[in-house]
């Protein structure tokens, strides 16, 4: 089965995808804003939410009298919603939107782990950032299967990532090795941050797999991880207070473009390695 992609699978229209990415934006939005803060060079700074979805982290920057872009490959969502910021409708992959360096801030979360031209994406991104701006990128990898006890959990989450890998393209292991591929670019004030994140049945967590988990089913059931019977067990699990498990871990990263000299893009580093 070939890869699909994360926007051949997940679409604006879908019944419950702004339910999910709302339950996406409850569970990590907090944890967001803290990182952000440090790295708002002032009221009116410019920033840019790339890979936007439902747009709450860019209407909170909005909020904070930031001049902020929203963009996302399909902005049914963005449009969607009420809004104090702009809307681009692109392909982060693609070379269509060339703003130049002009953004405060460049933001992504749960993008580039799900992209197979994560390298060069990220050369897009930082290419977008003025001089002496930041460039924060968020993503996720499993910390349930080393970490879990529960057998049918154990199961369920090793066949999702397995599924995620085989149709998003998801590549939790480039996630791992943050913050190099911002050190590799001559970023400067690098720095980088692990968080474990619980999931407990009834929370906003809790719904995200709920949501997405289904997506993946068939192909779970088809990789013999785990069996039709555990991944209901699990579904039930999900609405149940007393359940705890590890879910998804982030790692975050940032950096500062110089104010003066150019950043090194991936193929110039890889040339000079």
């Amino acid at each position: 089965m070939p890869v699909r992609g994360y926007d051949q699978t997940f679409h604006s229209t879908d019944r419950d995808e702004a339910r999910r990415l709302h339950a996406l934006a409850a569970a990590y939005d907090g944890m967001t804003h803290r990182l952000l803060i440090p790295r708002l060079t002032g009221s009116a700074a410019r920033c840019i939410d790339v890979g936007a979805g439902v747009g709450t982290v860019a209407a909170w920057l909005a909020s904070r009298g930031c001049t902020v872009t929203a963009l996302d490959r399909d902005a049914g969502l963005l449009h969607a919603s009420e809004h104090a910021f702009a809307v681009v409708e692109a392909d982060v992959c693609a070379d269509a939107y060339r703003p130049g360096p002009i953004f405060d801030l460049v933001f992504t979360r749960f993008l580039l782990m799900h992209l197979s031209a994560r390298e060069a994406v990220l050369d897009r991104l930082l290419s977008w950032v003025k001089p002496g701006g930041w460039l924060v990128v968020i993503d996720g990898f499993d910390v349930s299967s080393p970490l879990s006890g529960d057998p049918d959990w154990l199961a369920t989450i090793t066949a999702f990532w397995a599924a995620a890998q085989g149709v998003l393209g998801t590549d939790t292991a480039w996630v791992r090795r943050y913050p190099e591929p911002l050190l590799r670019r001559g970023l400067h004030e690098v720095g980088q941050r692990t968080d474990l994140w619980e999931v407990r049945g009834g929370t906003p967590q809790a719904t995200f797999f709920q949501l997405t988990i289904p997506t993946f089913r068939s192909r779970m059931l088809a990789s013999r991880q785990v069996t039709a019977e555990q991944l209901d067990r699990v579904a039930r699990a999900l609405d149940d207070p007393a359940f705890a498990e590890f879910g998804i871990g982030l790692s975050s990263a940032w950096g500062r473009r110089p104010l003066s000299g150019d950043c090194v893009d991936a193929q110039d580093a890889a040339e000079q390695a």
